[in-house]
């Protein structure tokens, strides 16, 4: 029932909920009051809200031990009002503490029972908040593609919401996982999004964070002096809210830059002040990375004794914590500092340990590990099986998105030709009589061309189907590869002739002999040379050259096209590549050529490289064995 003593405890409620975010010290103050009144007044809804108000704001002034406490205090009183929001929003925070100090299991466990009330009830919103702590774990873990997904799904929810603040928290978090992928410009993009929500909701906490973010791709990209900028703004606001995570993390961070540039003095301060608050406050992941820092400096200062000593106690805490990233890192950094002390011993058992725990780090082991965790937790079941299946299936899943791929450029590139044979068709038939035997003969010439396209697509697409299935029936012989070539070039000869194109061959006077699979390696060559015609201008010249060296037999493919930028070279053997440069004669690409080529060289034992520059054209090399 309402009284005036309760009306005014709600607006305490009231004013702590509005302080929450931008001032942790205000909450606190405001729930204790809230508490203190509660108390007196009996008040179930107010001791409920006064102790979640205090464990949120202890929460994010990494109190994690008394923010427990209280929000379990606050799970008791909101099961008394059948408040299940309530509960599910304490198990979330709870969860949140666990995450902080590194106990992943503990933290999915309670997260787990967050989104199962939040599924039941609807909750939009909550359900969103529990992906992305998903995404965080998943993140800290090292699995990016799981990161990536729940991430997704999170923005996804929020956008649905038109939720611009928690979106800027979520692109934020994203924008970590493609610093890790080495993605910087990604990255800063989507931290950007995330520093405008801060900005624009006053949201002190995400700002601070979303800073000390920018600061490292600053540091990743040798720009340390930008680094420290960011990074002391994010410093005083978080002095301002006293976020002791964010403190810590921040001068960690500094004395990290002071480091790369070799102000030593600093670098041990920021560090040493860096590691104690992340003891004190129980940040395991942040005392394991800062105290790697330290043994890194110290290695560099020669204090090889003091170097141990931290890098020793930084792999005890990520071993206890199951942290295979960090531990590949500390024993990259120990078998270096053995190195450098002369004891190769144990710089080599170092070494096998860091390439051991690099295995694991990207085999499936990260998979499986969240796997085992959701299973345990029991997600909820729709959520949990998804997820199960993409983690059990993870080949599948990537074979999928091949196939929707598949079948978006067979639509979009059969489209068109087909578009254009039914119009050519159509013309036919409502004007054949008045039609000339020429105009005729040029309209079912342009359809025989159209559909020779159309083959060209299908051929591309079943071919690299028939490879990847293992399906070609491989039958080797003899071939003097001067003879197969020329053979080739004849074909091709009118085609370049459209362009004005010269192709020159370039051969020795002896036979150069493979036992190989005819169809494949003439359909290896058919495709490199189509590509040179294709992408040169009018009047260039393609030379073919085949010659002998070191027991190989050597083709290149030289062209004067457009060439690829250093973008384009990452990308030139795969499937469906989109690259910069355009045909330039409206000749047509599905963007599988060079992968099938790539292939089927891997499958006929042989080796293809190339180089290129942008404008002054690309060579394509071909090895082979040469025939016993």
């Amino acid at each position: 029932m309402s009284s005036p003593e309760t009306e005014k405890i709600d607006k305490l409620i009231s004013q702590a909920i509005a302080s929450r975010e931008s001032s942790y010290q205000t909450t606190l103050k405001l729930s204790e009051e809230i508490l203190k009144h509660s108390f007196t007044e009996d008040y179930t809804k107010g001791l409920a809200e006064g102790h979640f108000l205090k464990g949120y704001s202890a929460y994010k002034m990494s109190n994690y031990v008394s923010s427990r406490y209280s929000l379990v205090e606050a799970i008791s009183h909101y099961t008394k009002l059948n408040d299940e929001v309530g509960v599910a929003r304490a198990h979330n925070t709870i969860g949140q503490t666990y995450y902080f100090e590194g106990d992943f299991e503990k933290s999915l466990e309670h997260n787990s029972s967050s989104l199962a009330i939040r599924e039941k009830l609807g909750d939009k919103e909550g359900v969103a908040h529990n992906y992305n702590n998903y995404s965080n774990i998943y993140l800290a873990l090292g699995d990016y593609p799981g990161a990536i997904d729940y991430y997704q799904k999170a923005l996804n929810i929020f956008g649905e919401l038109n939720d611009e603040n928690s979106q800027g928290m979520v692109y934020n978090n994203l924008g970590s996982v493609y610093f890790r992928l080495q993605d910087n410009d990604k990255a800063l993009e989507l931290y950007k999004k995330s520093v405008a929500a801060a900005e624009k909701f006053n949201n002190k906490h995400l700002l601070s964070s979303t800073l000390n973010n920018i600061a490292n791709v600053h540091h990743i990209k040798g720009e340390l002096q930008k680094s420290i900028d960011v990074d002391l703004k994010a410093l005083e606001i978080q002095r301002q809210i006293g976020d002791k995570y964010g403190i810590g993390l921040t001068m960690g961070n500094l004395g990290s830059s002071y480091s790369a540039l070799d102000i030593n003095d600093k670098a041990i301060d920021y560090l040493t002040e860096s590691i104690s608050i992340k003891q004190t406050i129980g940040d395991k992941i942040g005392e394991s990375e800062t105290g790697l820092e330290l043994g890194r400096l110290y290695m560099k200062l020669n204090k090889h004794q003091r170097a141990k000593s931290f890098i020793q106690a930084s792999i005890e805490i990520a071993e206890s914590l199951k942290i295979y990233n960090q531990l590949h890192t500390c024993h990259s950094t120990f078998s270096a500092l053995y190195e450098k002390m002369g004891d190769y011993e144990n710089s080599l058992k170092h070494y096998k340990l860091f390439y051991e725990y690099w295995q694991k780090v990207f085999s499936e082991e990260s998979d499986k590990k969240i796997k085992n965790l959701q299973i345990m937790y029991e997600v909820d079941k729709q959520v949990k099986e998804t997820e199960i299946y993409r983690l059990k299936n993870i080949e599948l899943a990537q074979l999928n998105i091949e196939k929707n791929e598949f079948l978006g450029i067979a639509a979009h590139d059969l489209k068109n030709p087909l578009t254009g044979i039914i119009l050519n068709t159509s013309t036919i038939k409502r004007n054949i009589e008045s039609m000339s035997k020429d105009d005729l003969l040029k309209r079912i010439t342009k359809m025989e061309l159209t559909a020779e396209r159309m083959q060209m697509i299908i051929k591309n697409m079943l071919d690299i189907n028939a490879i990847e299935e293992g399906r070609l029936n491989l039958i080797y012989e003899l071939f003097d590869v001067r003879i197969l070539l020329k053979k080739i070039i004849e074909e091709y000869k009118p085609s370049a002739a459209l362009k004005e194109i010269e192709i020159k061959v370039i051969e020795p006077d002896s036979k150069i002999t493979l036992n190989t699979d005819g169809n494949s390696l003439t359909e290896i060559v058919e495709n490199l040379l189509s590509n040179a015609i294709k992408y040169s201008m009018h009047g260039k010249t393609v030379y073919v050259k085949s010659s002998i060296k070191e027991n190989s037999a050597v083709i290149e493919i030289t062209d004067e096209g457009l060439g690829f930028t250093e973008e384009d070279k990452k990308s030139v053997f795969k499937k469906f590549a989109r690259l910069s440069a355009k045909p330039t004669g409206g000749e047509h690409s599905t963007g599988l050529g060079l992968s099938i080529v790539k292939k089927l060289t891997d499958i006929l034992g042989g080796e293809i490289s190339f180089e290129s520059e942008p404008g002054k054209g690309s060579t394509f090399i071909l090895k082979f064995p040469l025939a016993d």
